[in-house]
């Protein structure tokens, strides 16, 4: 039968990893449609005009995983063409760039493009910590195994969130500095460092089910249980083997058996040893 403490948290981290996976295909998909919700979904918004001629109601720059969008009031538009890894780069994205973006650019657009390579792996290891979940229940080795794909996800997915952060972050200092009014879109940052977080508490839960026997008597226990089977006299007619008195003083007792039991059974004449009856 299943411990019950390993099925509580592998319960917990399905309800765990499910969420994570949720937040990562809203994340994955920000840009590629317009429809509600993915429409409230960006990284940073910019008062400079995009380069491709979208329309921009209330002046800003949306950028996201695909393209430059324009919006009104924080909700998304009309986008330019999709392109996958679009990457951050304003210098040739946006009109009125700050030339500091121009010294950086190798930064942000690198940057950028690995974050959301970093962001697919880590997609990919949450769903299979996710299928992997209910393998958690049956054993440590199932838990070993759920562990291992809920760790590797929540690196990927802390490189991920530490990538955008660094990216996006400096990008909207470079925008301030120089004047012009830009601003970060904290679903999309809440989203990620949620995952991060749920990821984490998901390897912890499983590496407490590794410690957890499958069934029987709880750890603690086995030692204790183990000393009192050892100690326990020989039932009455069960020969039992008493160690030869050679090398015991005369007179005191060879073992927790002799005290025991009448020492009547055979002696062994090769070496001294008595059996108990």
């Amino acid at each position: 039968m299943p411990n019950g403490g390993r099925v509580a948290f592998t319960l917990l981290s399905i309800l765990f990893t499910s969420g994570a996976l949720l937040l990562l295909f809203f994340t994955v998909l920000d840009g590629a449609r317009t429809t509600n919700p993915l429409n409230k979904f960006w990284y940073l918004k910019a008062a400079v005009p995009s380069n491709s001629g979208i329309n921009q109601p209330d002046g800003y720059s949306y950028w996201t995983n695909y393209n430059i969008c324009g919006g009104n009031n924080g909700v998304l538009g009309e986008c330019g063409p999709i392109k996958a890894a679009y990457g951050f780069d304003p210098t040739n994205q946006v009109q009125q760039a700050p030339n500091v973006f121009s010294s950086s650019h190798s930064f942000f657009y690198i940057a950028s493009r690995v974050y959301y390579a970093f962001l697919l792996i880590g997609l990919f290891f949450t769903f299979v910590a996710w299928l992997t979940n209910l393998a958690g229940i049956f054993g440590r080795l199932g838990s070993f195994i759920a562990m291992l794909f809920a760790f590797l996800a929540f690196v990927f997915d802390a490189i991920a969130a530490s990538l955008m952060t660094a990216v996006y972050v400096r990008g909207r200092k470079d925008f301030r500095d120089n004047g012009i009014d830009a601003h970060l879109g904290v679903k999309l940052f809440a989203f990620m460092w949620t995952v991060v977080a749920l990821m984490l508490l998901c390897s912890l839960f499983y590496a407490i089910g590794i410690c957890l026997p499958s069934k029987g008597l709880p750890p603690s226990s086995w030692p204790q249980e183990q000393l009192r089977r050892e100690a326990a006299p020989p039932t009455v007619g069960e020969s039992t083997y008493v160690a030869p008195s050679v090398g015991y003083e005369s007179g005191l007792p060879r073992s927790s058996y002799e005290r025991a039991g009448k020492l009547d059974g055979p002696i062994d004449s090769t070496t001294g040893a008595t059996y108990v009856r």
